[in-house]
C-alpha cells in the first residue's frame, strides 16, 4: 500500500509547536500524549524491527508504531471497520440526540441512591419533552419515542442520560432542535 502525500503526522510535525503553543494550555494531558504518540509514529523515535521475506529472503526496516488510540495510522483501519459496523445500527427515522446531564454536585448522592436520584431524573426528563412535543405553538406529533441510555462514570462521578428522540416530520426535527437549543441557553452550561 503506497503512503498517502500528507498524513495528520505530517501536519502534526510540521504545526504542533505552534499550535501547542497557543492552545496547549487548554490541552488535557492525553491530548499533549496524544498529539506527541503521532508526531513520533513510526519514525526512528520509536526505533524500528527488519522483516525479512520466507521466500527470497529480502529485507524491509520498519519502523515501530505509537500504538496510541488517537493515532489515524494505528487505529485508523479498525476505526473505519467499526464505524461501517455502527452505520448499519443507525435508526432509519430522523431522531436527535438529547443528552441530560447531573449536576456534579449530585454525583455522590447518585451514588449512594441511584434509583431514587435515576428515577426522579428520568420522570423528569421525560415529562419535559411530552410537554414539548405536547406544546400546540410547535404543532408536534401527539406520541413521542425515546430510547435512553444511562452512562454512570465513577471515577468522575458524572451521571448522563442519552436520550434518541424520534422525529416524525421535518418540521418538527427542526423545532425539536430549536427547542433543546433553548433549553441548553436556559439552563446553562
Amino acid at each position: 500500500m503506497s503512503r498517502p502525500p500528507l498524513e495528520v503526522a505530517d501536519v502534526v510535525r510540521q504545526y504542533g509547536d505552534a499550535f501547542l503553543e497557543r492552545y496547549g494550555p487548554t490541552l488535557a494531558d492525553a491530548q499533549h500524549r496524544a498529539l506527541r504518540a503521532i508526531a513520533l509514529c513510526r519514525t526512528a523515535a520509536l526505533g524500528g524491527h527488519i522483516t525479512q521475506c520466507d521466500h527470497c529472503e529480502h529485507e524491509v526496516q520498519a519502523y515501530n508504531s505509537c500504538r496510541n488510540r488517537s493515532c489515524p495510522k494505528c487505529h485508523g483501519a479498525a476505526q473505519a471497520t467499526w464505524l461501517a459496523a455502527r452505520e448499519g445500527e443507525v435508526l432509519n427515522t430522523p431522531y436527535v440526540h438529547g443528552i441530560f446531564t447531573l449536576p456534579h454536585d449530585l454525583g455522590p448522592l447518585a451514588l449512594q441512591n441511584p434509583r431514587l436520584l435515576y428515577g426522579l431524573l428520568f420522570r423528569t426528563v421525560a415529562q419535559t419533552l411530552q410537554d414539548i412535543a405536547g406544546d400546540n405553538r410547535h404543532s408536534l406529533m401527539e406520541r413521542l419515542g425515546v430510547c435512553r441510555v444511562t452512562s454512570a462514570r465513577k471515577r468522575h462521578c458524572t451521571k448522563t442520560i442519552l436520550f434518541l428522540i424520534r422525529i416524525l416530520a421535518e418540521k418538527a426535527l427542526r423545532v425539536w432542535q430549536e427547542c433543546l437549543y433553548s433549553m441548553l441557553k436556559f439552563f446553562g452550561p
